[in-house]
């Protein structure tokens, strides 16, 4: 199926681009646990030809649809998520854009140079998500400016629309099916990570708990030499039943790193029900 294809296209390069992920999935497969995909999510700008639109075009192709939109408060970003329309088992796709027109002049300049550098024969295709950096040459100097403004500015430049990050469903785990037992089998092991929007009391359910693994940095190569820049942070996602009995099939707005105030179930669907 043309979906999976692009899917496990895109899922390879990013093992690669994130070994130490990869190795965590492997630890779990030892345990014999299944991995699946829970959902894609990347990073663009607000330009006509890198936009959510243009960017979504070879899923949509692929038998997908948007599902639902996004915003998020003080970010300067808005996003939306897409689902396949017969594959219910496909992984979710969920974009985020950044509003360069709310940053500075030149911040906005740099944007708009390296979009016109992008080959046309990437534009609206799946290869713009297989090709790190399309606009060739990056300046690490051009990071550090970016990254002054607009860490997620400065990600994109440095990285292109290879995926953001990946989230891998827990719901089907035989062993680590919950974030408790599986921060619990992280910690054995001594890998670190970061619970997100996840309550610590039992009676709390969240309909959306996750888990962020902290990844050691990488070396990426700029025109100036090589130097050492953060690494995405691939998640764990477990999705729990609303109260209409459906497993929740969506995402949170507003979500953050850190440790959240609990939140009743009747918190949350009121959340969804101001924000839909």
């Amino acid at each position: 199926m043309i979906h999976l294809d692009l899917i496990n296209k895109i899922r390879v390069l990013y093992e690669k681009e994130n070994p130490s992920f990869k190795t965590v999935l492997n630890l779990l497969e030892k345990h014999d646990e299944n991995i699946i995909v829970d959902h894609i999510s990347f990073r663009t700008f607000d330009f006509p030809t890198i936009s959510i639109d243009a960017l979504a075009v070879p899923f949509i192709e692929a038998g997908y649809q948007e599902e639902k939109r996004y915003k998020y408060e003080n970010q300067e970003v808005k996003a939306r998520h897409y689902a396949h329309k017969t594959d219910k088992s496909a992984p979710l796709i969920f974009f985020s854009e950044i509003s360069t027109y709310k940053f500075s002049k030149s911040l906005q300049s740099v944007v708009k140079n390296i979009v016109e550098r992008i080959p046309i024969n990437i534009l609206c295709s799946e290869k713009i998500f297989l090709t790190p950096t399309p606009w060739k040459s990056i300046h690490y100097s051009i990071y550090e400016q970016l990254k002054s403004e607009s860490e997620y500015a400065a990600g994109i430049y440095a990285n292109g629309f290879l995926a953001h990050h990946i989230g891998i469903l827990i719901n089907s785990f035989e062993k680590y099916y919950s974030i408790n037992k599986l921060s619990s089998f992280l910690k054995e092991n001594n890998i670190p990570y970061t619970l997100k929007n996840h309550s610590q009391q039992s009676h709390i359910i969240a309909l959306i708990e996750q888990l962020m693994l902290e990844m050691k940095s990488k070396k990426k190569t700029f025109v100036e030499g090589e130097y050492e820049i953060p690494t995405s942070s691939p998640e764990f996602t477990r999705r729990n039943y609303m109260a209409n009995n459906k497993l929740f099939m969506e995402f949170l707005p507003n979500l953050t790193v850190q440790k959240p105030e609990p939140m009743t179930l009747e918190q949350i669907n009121q959340l969804i029900l101001e924000d839909s």
